[in-house]
C-alpha cells in the first residue's frame, strides 16, 4: 500500500513557499489566502474527483459582495495561463518537485495581484480595463462598486444601469438588480456609500470566516 500522502505533499510545499508571504491556509484545506481587507487573494491547489494530483488556481476574491464562498473575481495570467494543469501524482516522491513547482507558480501570482491591487483606485482601474473577464453583469457590478468608492460616480452608475437593464430572468439576478438599486442612490453621498461597502465587507468576512478587522477595510482608497 502506498504511505506517501500526495495532500500532506502539497500542504508542506505551499507552507514553506506561501507561508513566508503572510498567506494563511484555510483549516486544513487546499486553499491558502492572502487577505488584503477588501479583497483577498485566494490559491487553490485544485483537486480532482477522478485522481489524485493537484492543479492551481490563483485569483483576487472581492469582498464588497456578500457571499459565503470565495470566488476567482480577477486572474492574471502566468506564462500565458490563468491556471495551471492538474498534475497526477504517481505515488512517489518525485511529486514534491511538482508540489513546489505550484507553490512558486502561486507565490509569483500572489505577489503580482499585490502589486497591480494597491488601492481601490488601482483596482478600479483594473477593473475599467478588462470589463469582459468575468460575466457583463459581474463585470459591471465590481467596476460600479470600485468606481463608487473613489467617487467617480458617472462611471458607478453608468455600470449600475447596465445592470438594471440585464434581461436574465433568474432569481440571482433579480436580487443583484435590487442590491445595485440600493447603491446607485447612495452614490450621491461618498461617505455614505462607502460606510454602506464597508458593512458589506464586514458581513462577507464574518460569513466566510475572515478575521474580524479592527479598522477600515479600506484604510486608503
Amino acid at each position: 500500500m502506498n504511505s506517501i500522502d500526495h495532500n500532506r505533499i502539497i500542504a508542506t510545499a505551499a507552507r514553506s513557499v506561501l507561508a513566508p508571504l503572510g498567506c494563511r491556509q484555510q483549516g486544513r484545506s487546499r486553499t491558502w489566502l492572502d487577505d488584503h481587507g477588501w479583497w483577498v487573494a485566494v490559491v487553490e491547489f485544485r483537486p480532482s474527483r477522478w485522481s489524485k494530483g493537484s492543479g492551481l488556481s490563483v485569483g483576487a476574491c472581492w469582498l464588497w459582495h456578500e457571499q459565503d464562498h470565495l470566488s476567482f473575481d480577477y486572474s492574471i495570467a502566468v506564462h500565458g495561463s490563468k491556471t495551471s494543469p492538474f498534475q497526477e501524482f504517481d505515488g512517489t516522491r518525485r511529486f514534491e518537485a511538482v508540489a513546489t513547482s505550484l507553490a512558486q507558480s502561486a507565490r509569483l501570482q500572489v505577489i503580482e495581484l499585490r502589486h497591480r491591487l494597491q488601492s481601490v483606485a488601482d483596482a478600479s482601474a483594473v477593473l475599467e480595463a478588462e470589463l469582459d473577464s468575468l460575466s457583463p453583469i459581474w463585470s459591471d457590478y465590481h467596476a460600479g462598486v470600485a468606481a463608487g468608492l473613489i467617487g467617480n460616480v458617472a462611471h458607478a452608475a453608468a455600470h449600475f444601469r447596465k445592470i438594471e437593464k440585464a434581461r436574465h430572468d433568474v432569481s440571482w439576478v433579480h436580487e443583484l438588480k435590487g442590491r445595485t438599486a440600493e447603491l446607485a442612490r447612495l452614490l450621491s453621498d461618498r461617505e455614505q456609500f462607502r460606510r454602506e461597502i464597508e458593512s458589506v465587507i464586514a458581513r462577507t468576512r464574518e460569513r466566510l470566516e475572515l478575521p474580524k478587522l479592527a479598522g477600515s477595510a479600506m484604510a486608503e482608497v
